[in-house]
């Protein structure tokens, strides 16, 4: 039988009139559970992270996968590469929020924002959670913050940007 491209991918198969992705009936999945349904292979996902880290581990001894959670939230997902040994890169306090409710431990985290506010930075400080500064005016605003919750000590990350790079304006430059 001549099958279609996309299902001639490592986990899905076609049998007896099925498609089975990871092993489990899709006909099963969608009368039990409903459509439209989110299944993911958490085998593929801890093998794909591992041939990552393994590249990386080869190449330079010292590296730290940062997932961007904005590419996929579900905490079963989260949950995965957590118990792989990543970090989690978030863009917003929702995100973060995700994470911890997963499990992950702040040390982590890294909270990576341009528009943080007050109410942002109180949240990474009262959860332990390492702040990605791209300004002095954020920093200032970090440290007045820290002080009135009497926190003694906090690691901050401080992005810089070297003015070289894509952006349509010099401020905007990544």
């Amino acid at each position: 039988m001549n099958y279609p491209e996309w299902l001639k991918r490592k986990g899905l198969e076609y049998r007896d009139g099925v498609i089975y992705f990871a092993d489990q009936n899709t006909l099963y999945l969608a009368k039990n559970y409903g459509t439209p349904i989110y299944v993911v292979n958490e085998q593929m996902i801890r093998e794909r992270y591992r041939s990552l880290k393994e590249m990386l581990n080869h190449e330079y001894k010292k590296n730290q996968i940062h997932y961007a959670v904005k590419a996929n939230s579900n905490l079963s997902y989260l949950k995965i590469l957590d118990s792989e040994g990543a970090s989690f890169d978030c863009t917003s306090m929702g995100e973060v929020y995700t994470c911890l409710k997963a499990g992950i431990s702040s040390d982590k985290i890294i909270y990576t924002g341009n528009m943080f506010t007050d109410i942002d930075f109180k949240f990474a400080v009262k959860n332990d959670v390492l702040v990605n500064l791209d300004s002095i005016s954020q920093l200032n605003r970090l440290v007045r913050i820290h002080e009135s919750l009497g926190n003694e000590k906090s690691t901050i990350s401080f992005r810089i940007n070297p003015e070289f790079g894509a952006g349509h304006h010099k401020h905007t430059i990544t």
